[in-house]
C-alpha cells in the first residue's frame, strides 16, 4: 500500500521548496537595473543660444543708436542756439565797436616807419609804443576803424643788433585791454606779453615797461603783435616789425642795397 504523506507534511519536511524559494530570493536581488540615460545637449540648443546672444547684442546696438540720435539732436539745437546767440553777441560788440564819431584820423600815411628810441643812463635802447585806435586810409577816400601802435599800421618797425638791452614803455589808449607779444624772441616768460602765462593784461589807461635782452639766437626778421583778443586787435592793425640784426662786425651781417617788410593783412598787402 503506497503512503502518501499529507500536504502540511510535505510542506514541513522538504527543502527542496524552501531552497527553490530561497533561489528565486537571490536571483531577484542580483537583477541589474537599466542605466539611467543622459540627454545629450545636441546642435540644435547651441544654435538657438547663438541665436538669442545675436539678438541679444542687435537690440543693445539699436538702443545705442537712437540714444546717441538723440543726443546728436539735442546738442545740435543748443549748439545752434548758442552760435545764434554768439552771433548776436559778436554783432553787439561790434555794433558798439563801430561807433567811430570819436576815433581821430591817422596822421600818418604810411606804416612800417622806423621806431625812434633813446638811449638810456644803463645803454638800454629804449622804444615807447602807444596802442591807439584811428581812421586808417586803405586806399583814397575809404578809412576803417584800426586799432594801432603809434597810429600807424602796421605798427614801427623796431631794429636792433644782438645783444642789445632793449626797453619798451607800451601805453595803453585802447577802450579795451590788450598785450604784446614779442613773436620769435627768447624773453622771459614775464616780458612775453601772453595773458595768464606770466603776465596779466594791460588794461586802459595803464602803462608796462618791458625790459630785457636781445641775443645772437635771436638774430632774424620778427614780429610783434597783440595777445589779446587777437581776433579783434591784430586782424585790425596790432602788428609791427621786429628785426634783430647781428652784432656789428659779425660775420652773420649781409650787406643789402634795399631792404623792406611786407605784412599781408585782411585790407591789402601792406609794406
Amino acid at each position: 500500500m503506497l503512503n502518501v504523506p499529507d500536504k502540511s507534511s510535505a510542506d514541513e519536511n522538504t527543502p527542496i521548496s524552501l531552497g527553490a524559494q530561497r533561489s528565486t530570493i537571490t536571483t531577484n536581488s542580483a537583477v541589474p537595473r537599466p542605466p539611467t540615460r543622459r540627454r545629450r545637449q545636441g546642435p540644435e540648443w547651441i544654435f538657438f543660444g547663438c541665436v538669442m546672444v545675436m539678438v541679444a547684442l542687435l537690440s543693445y546696438g539699436i538702443g545705442a543708436m537712437m540714444t546717441l540720435n538723440r543726443n546728436d539732436s539735442s546738442s545740435s539745437s543748443s549748439t545752434s542756439t548758442s552760435n545764434s546767440s554768439g552771433a548776436m553777441n559778436m554783432s553787439d560788440s561790434s555794433s558798439s565797436s563801430s561807433d567811430t564819431s570819436n576815433v581821430p584820423l591817422a596822421t600818418v600815411k604810411y606804416g612800417d616807419q622806423p621806431a625812434a628810441y633813446k638811449i638810456d643812463s644803463d645803454g638800454a635802447k629804449h622804444f615807447t609804443l602807444t596802442a591807439e585806435q584811428v581812421m586808417w586810409e586803405v586806399t583814397a577816400g575809404h578809412r576803417v576803424l584800426a586799432w594801432s601802435i603809434n597810429g600807424m599800421v602796421p605798427g614801427p618797425k623796431i631794429t636792433v643788433n644782438a645783444g642789445d638791452h632793449v626797453r619798451v614803455t607800451f601805453i595803453n589808449h585802447f577802450p579795451t585791454a590788450t598785450a604784446v607779444h614779442w613773436h620769435g624772441l627768447e624773453v622771459p616768460t614775464a616780458q612775453d606779453g601772453v595773458p595768464g602765462l606770466g603776465q596779466k593784461p594791460i588794461e586802459p589807461g595803464q602803462t608796462f615797461n618791458f625790459d630785457f635782452m636781445v641775443n645772437n639766437q635771436d638774430v632774424g626778421t620778427h614780429w610783434y603783435h597783440s595777445h589779446y583778443d587777437d581776433m579783434e586787435q591784430e586782424t585790425n592793425g596790432f602788428y609791427g616789425a621786429f628785426i634783430v640784426n647781428p652784432r656789428p662786425g659779425s660775420p652773420q651781417l649781409i650787406k643789402s642795397d634795399v631792404e623792406y617788410d611786407q605784412f599781408i593783412g585782411p585790407w591789402a598787402a601792406i609794406m
